[in-house]
């Protein structure tokens, strides 16, 4: 079962869901991302199990993603990359 904790400068989910085809700077930008739902997740969340992950969570994250002022492309593309999960 896949967890949402960190391990070693990376996450599980990455290591888990790795995304070869994304080249170096697609895969940069999809560990950005998705570091940036787990950071917002917050510690206790993030270390449940990632089927604890919710169409609720992505979109409370994406809402705090708008009312941070991020450009709308800008959301659409966090939210795509989390997807990719």
């Amino acid at each position: 079962m896949a967890s949402l904790r960190k391990r070693k400068g990376s996450n599980v989910w990455q290591a888990q869901y790795y995304v070869p085809d994304a080249g170096t700077g697609g895969l940069a930008r999809y560990n950005g991302h998705l570091d940036a739902f787990l950071v917002w997740l917050g510690d206790d969340r993030r270390k449940r199990p990632l089927e604890s992950v919710t169409p609720q969570h992505v979109r409370e994250w994406r809402e705090s993603l708008q009312d941070a002022g991020r450009a709308g492309n800008t959301v659409l593309s966090y939210v795509k990359d989390l997807g990719a999960v």
